[in-house]
C-alpha cells in the first residue's frame, strides 16, 4: 500500500483508537478496526510446530481465560490437551545440528503451510539465542554456541516460512540467555561480545531474510529492560541493519509503557488496556507529541494490511508428507558421536538378537516443555520401529524398561534388561534428560542425566560388550560410562519422527550426517560460564565475553568431550586441495575459497565441511578460529566434489569498540577447512591489507597516540593547537614525540602541560570533525 494510503488511514483515526492498536486482543490476536482499513492479524507460537487453542465455547480461543479452560494442569504436558494437532518438528538444537540450510529451509515451508491451515499471520519464531551454557533451560529450543551457524540457520528458516505469506517473529532478542528470573535479571555483557557473539546471529538473519517482526526479550541488557532498550532497538535495529518491520515485545514483556514506546517496541502483547490508557494520557499531556504516535500507528497499519494481503489461507494440508520432511530433518540431524569397533550399524551378518532397554525407547523424548509444546500428529516409537526394521532382517528383539518414567526405578527394572543384555549380541540402551530439564522457565543445575539411566548403562555394561547408547536431551551432557560403551548417538529432540529416524540410523538405511551445534564438555567446570551462570543479585555477568563453546575451549586449550561441529559417518572422507583464487587481498574484495571432498568409504554419506578463519596477529585478542562457513555435500562412494564457499572482510573483522565499527587489520590470515572446531583438515594462509583503516574514536582524555595514529586527526588536532596558540608551528617536529609519549588526556596536557587557555568546546568541535 502507498505511504499516502497508510497515511489517509492515520488521519481518519480517533486517538482512543491510535492507542488501542499498540496492544493485542486477547493473547494472539491484533487489534483490527475493519471500518478504517485495518484488518486483525493472528499469531501463533512455535519454533518446532503450530501451537494453536482449540475453540472455547463456539469461538475461536484468545483470552487468557480461554486458555485455562482447555488446560488440564494434571497433566504432565498441561498444555497439549486443548491444541489443536499438528506436526511436531525437531527442536532447535537439531535443527542447526542438520548444518543443511536447504532441508531447513524446505521444512520451514512446510511449517508456514500448517500456518496458513490454522489461520495463523506470523509465526512466533525462530528462537536464536546463543546456547551460552549447556545448563539454559531452554538450549533445546535455541540452535548452537555459535552465532554464524545460528544465523544462518535461523535465515533459511524464516526465508522458508515467509515463502508461504506467513510472517515471522526471530527472537528473543537480545542476549536472553537464561531462564534463571529472566524477567529481572540484566544480561551484562560487553559492547564487543553483545556485537560478535549475541547480536551477530540476529544481524545475519534480519538482514539477509527480513523477518516482518521481532520480538523484544524480558530480560534487561547491561541495565536496561529490552522492551525498553533505544539503543538496541532504534540505534542498532532499525537505523543500523534497517530493519523496517515491527518490534513486539514478548508476552508480558512491557514494564514501562512509555519507555518502550520511546524505545521503539510498537506492540504490546498480550492485550493490556491499561498500558494504552497510559500512551493516550501522554500523548494528551504532551508527553509524547501525536506526530511521534502517527509514527508507530503507521508502522503498525502497514504491518497488518501487509500480513492481510500476503494471506494464503487453506483448507487442504497434507500432514503426512509434513512427517516425511520432519523425519528428513530428524535423521539428519542426528549426530554419531561414537562406533568403537564399528558396532554400528546394526545388521544380520553381525547380530541375531539385540536387547533394548530404557523406557523412552517406548515412550520417547521428542520434544522440549513450554511454550514450544506442539500436539503431535502421530508420535513413532523407537521400539516399534526398531523392531519393525529387526524382524525384517530376521534379528530378535528383547526389550525392557530399564527404569521408570512414572515412578521410582527399581532394582527389578535394571535386573530384566541386564538379563536381556547377557543373552544378546548387542544391548541399545536409550536415555537421556527428562522433561523437566529440558523446558522454558528454568535452568539446570549440572549436566548428569538421571542416576537410573546411569546406573542401567553401568550394569549392562558389565556383562555386554556391544553397548550402544541413545541419548535424548536438549542440550550437551556429561558421559563418566563413555568408556564403558562402543557406540553414542546423540538425538536431541528430534520431533515426532523420532522412532522412524533413530531406527533408520540404528541399521543404518540412512547414514549419519548430523554434526554438533555445540560442546560437549567432559565437565561442568570446563565450560566457559562456569563461575557466572547463571547470575546473582538480578545480573547475569558474563564474564567470558566473547569465548563462548569452541572459542573458549580452543584459546584455553582445554581438550572437550566431543568438540562443536563433531559428528562421525558410516564412511569415511578425504579433505585436499584446500586454495583460494588469490594470495593476497585489499578490502573489498573477496575470497574464494575451494577444496576437493572425496568418500573413500563404502557407503553413500553426507559430509559438513566447515571453514574456519583465524587472525594471525591482531591488535585485540582474538579467538583461535571462528566458525565462517560451511557446506554440506551427498557424495556416493568414490565420488569427488569441488567445494567453494566465498569469504569477506567482515568475515575477516572483529568489533573494535574503540571504533564503533567492525574492523579487518592489515596482515595474515588462515582458512581452514575442517571436519570439527578441533579437526583442521586443510589450511592455507592469504595476506589481506587494510587500505581504508578505521581509526578509534576521540575524546578529551584521549592520549596523544590514539590521536597521532590518525592522519586525518593528527592534521586537526596539530592545526587547532598552533592556531590556538599552544605551540608554535615550529616546534611541531620536537613536540610530538614528547606529547606521544605522555599518557595524560590531551586536553589536560593541552591546559596544563602546555598552559593553553582552550576551551572543552573548541576541543571537541575538533574532534567531532576528526571522528566523522
Amino acid at each position: 500500500m502507498k505511504n499516502y494510503e497508510i497515511e489517509k488511514i492515520v488521519k481518519s483515526l480517533t486517538l482512543e483508537e491510535k492507542t488501542s492498536l499498540l496492544s493485542g486482543v486477547g493473547l494472539w490476536q491484533t487489534k483490527g478496526i475493519p471500518e478504517k482499513g485495518i484488518p486483525t492479524i493472528w499469531m501463533a507460537d512455535g519454533s518446532n510446530g503450530v501451537r494453536i487453542m482449540k475453540p472455547v465455547e463456539g469461538k475461536r480461543a484468545q483470552k487468557t481465560s480461554d486458555f485455562l479452560k482447555v488446560t488440564d494442569l494434571t497433566q504432565d504436558s498441561p498444555t497439549i490437551c486443548g491444541q489443536y494437532p499438528a506436526v511436531c518438528y525437531p527442536s532447535g538444537s537439531s535443527l542447526a545440528a542438520t548444518w543443511n540450510q536447504e532441508l531447513i529451509e524446505q521444512m520451514a515451508q512446510t511449517l508456514g503451510d500448517e500456518c496458513r491451515y490454522y489461520k495463523v499471520n506470523i509465526l512466533l519464531a525462530p528462537a536464536i539465542n546463543i546456547k551460552r551454557s549447556p545448563l539454559g533451560g531452554r538450549g533445546y529450543e535455541y540452535y548452537s554456541e555459535d552465532p554464524y551457524l545460528t544465523g544462518k540457520i535461523a535465515e533459511s528458516f524464516i526465508k522458508g516460512v515467509q515463502s508461504t505469506g506467513v510472517g515471522t517473529s526471530i527472537k528473543h532478542f537480545a542476549a536472553n540467555n537464561s531462564e534463571t528470573l529472566r524477567i529481572n535479571m540484566s544480561s551484562d555483557v560487553d559492547e564487543r561480545a553483545l556485537r560478535e557473539i549475541y547480536l551477530l546471529p540476529f544481524e545475519i538473519a534480519i538482514k539477509n531474510a527480513k523477518p516482518w517482526t521481532v520480538m523484544s526479550s524480558y530480560n534487561l541488557v547491561n541495565g536496561v529492560q529490552m522492551a525498553e532498550n533505544k539503543k538496541m532497538l532504534t540505534d542498532i535495529l532499525r537505523k543500523e541493519w534497517g530493519f523496517e518491520g515491527i518490534v513486539v515485545s514478548d508476552w508480558g514483556g512491557v514494564k514501562d509503557r512509555i519507555q518502550a514506546f520511546f524505545a521503539g517496541n510498537d506492540l504490546d502483547m498480550p492485550e493490556n488496556r491499561q498500558n494504552n490508557k497510559s500512551i493516550m494520557e501522554a500523548v494528551q499531556s504532551g508527553r509524547i507529541q501525536e506526530e511521534e504516535l502517527d509514527i508507530v500507528v503507521s508502522r503498525l497499519v502497514e504491518f497488518a494490511i501487509m500480513a492481510k494481503k500476503e494471506e494464503r489461507f487453506t483448507d487442504e494440508i497434507d500432514f503426512e508428507a509434513h512427517r516425511e520432511i520432519s523425519n528428513k530433518v530428524a535423521e539428519e540431524s542426528i549426530v554419531l558421536l561414537k562406533n568403537e569397533d564399528k558396532v554400528l550399524p546394526v545388521t544380520s551378518d553381525k547380530y541375531k538378537k539385540i536387547a533394548i532397554s530404557g523406557a523412552f525407547a517406548k515412550e520417547p523424548r521428542y520434544q522440549g516443555g513450554g511454550c514450544t509444546l506442539v500436539n503431535p500428529i502421530k508420535i513413532t516409537s523407537p521400539l516399534e520401529e526398531i523392531t519393525k526394521d529387526a524382524e525384517e532382517k530376521g534379528i530378535e528383539v528383547l526389550y525392557s524398561e530399564g527404569y521408570s518414567l512414572r515412578s521410582k526405578s527399581t532394582d527389578e527394572m535394571i535386573e530384566k534388561a541386564v538379563e536381556d543384555a547377557k543373552v544378546s549380541d548387542a544391548a541399545i540402551i536409550f536415555v537421556g534428560l527428562w522433561t523437566a530439564y529440558d523446558r522454558e522457565g528454568f535452568d539446570r543445575k549440572n549436566l548428569k542425566i538421571d542416576d537410573s539411566h546411569v546406573k542401567l548403562i553401568e550394569k549392562i555394561s558389565e556383562v555386554q560388550k556391544n553397548v550402544i547408547v541413545v541419548l535424548s536431551t536438549g542440550d550437551a551432557v556429561e558421559m563418566p560410562w563413555l568408556d564403558k560403551v562402543k557406540a553414542v548417538i546423540e538425538q536431541f529432540l528430534p520431533g515426532e519422527t523420532i522412532g522412524k529416524a533413530i531406527a533408520n540410523i540404528l541399521f543404518g538405511n540412512t547414514n549419519p550426517s548430523g554434526k554438533l551445534p555445540v560442546t560437549f564438555p567432559k565437565r561442568l567446570e570446563d565450560t566457559p560460564s562456569y563461575l557466572f551462570f547463571p547470575g546473582e543479585a538480578r545480573h547475569h555477568m558474563y564474564g567470558e565475553g566473547i569465548f563462548v563453546g569452541y572459542r573458549y575451549y580452543e584459546k584455553k586449550k582445554i581438550e572437550p568431550l566431543f568438540p562443536f561441529g563433531f559428528g562421525l559417518s558410516y564412511t569415511d572422507f578425504r579433505y585436499s586441495d584446500l586454495s583460494t583464487d588469490k594470495k593476497a587481498y585489499k578490502d573489498g574484495e573477496q575470497i574464494t575459497v575451494s577444496m576437493n571432498l572425496t568418500n573413500i568409504g563404502q557407503m553413500e554419506g553426507k559430509e559438513i565441511v566447515e571453514f574456519y578463519v583465524s587472525d594471525e596477529k591482531s591488535t585485540l585478542v582474538r579467538p583461535e578460529r571462528e566458525l565462517k562457513a560451511f557446506s554440506k555435500v551427498n557424495l556416493k562412494c568414490g565420488e569427488t566434489q569441488t567445494i567453494t564457499v566465498t569469504l569477506n572482510e567482515r568475515d575477516l573483522s572483529y568489533f573494535d569498540p574503540e571504533v564503533g565499527d567492525w574492523v579487518a587489520e592489515s596482515g595474515i590470515f588462515g582458512i581452514y577447512a575442517a571436519s570439527s572446531a578441533s579437526d583442521i583438515k586443510e589450511s592455507i594462509y592469504i595476506e589481506f591489507e587494510q587500505t581504508h583503516p578505521k581509526y578509534k574514536k576521540l575524546y578529551l582524555d584521549s592520549q596523544h597516540v590514539t590521536v597521532f595514529e590518525n592522519p586525518k586527526a593528527k592534521k586537526l588536532y596539530l592545526d587547532f593547537l598552533v592556531r590556538e596558540g599552544v605551540i608554535a608551528e615550529n616546534q611541531i617536529e620536537t613536540m610530538v614525540p614528547l606529547l606521544k609519549g605522555n599518557y595524560m588526556g590531551i586536553y589536560n596536557v593541552i591546559t596544563s602541560l602546555l598552559g593553553g587557555n582552550v576551551t572543552q568546546a573548541a576541543l571537541q568541535k575538533v574532534l567531532d570533525q576528526a571522528n566523522e
